[in-house]
């Protein structure tokens, strides 16, 4: 019913578009005893640009799994803040600080989450 619609109405189909946006590169970093810097790159592979979509950071034990929800003007580097659309095949470069230790970080999950 919903590809239906979107061929009448010819919306855009969004959640089609974030499958050809990736993470890479992504690494942990321990900055202290109770501080941990994630960083990665987004690589947007779609033919057009599309809005930043928002990172997911699940992790800990099947029985007490915590998340973290990043918007990109949390998780873009600092040269790039402000910024709202991703060009496509250019890395976008993002850093974020936890105040996690690099130890409770265990079975680490990111994903992207479209606007």
């Amino acid at each position: 019913a919903f590809n239906y619609v979107c061929q009448i109405l010819h919306c855009n189909k969004s959640a089609e578009q974030y499958q050809l946006l990736y993470i890479e590169k992504v690494k942990l970093r321990k900055i202290g005893t109770e501080h941990t810097q994630l960083s990665g790159v987004l690589i947007n592979q779609n033919n057009k640009s599309i809005e930043l979509p928002n990172l997911k950071l699940s992790f800990g034990k099947e029985t007490d799994q915590e998340e973290i929800i990043f918007t990109p003007q949390q998780y873009l580097v600092e040269n790039l803040r402000g910024i709202q659309r991703i060009p496509t095949n250019t890395p976008f470069r993002f850093q974020v600080e936890l105040n996690k230790s690099k130890k409770s970080l265990v079975n680490y999950r990111l994903e992207i989450v479209h606007p």
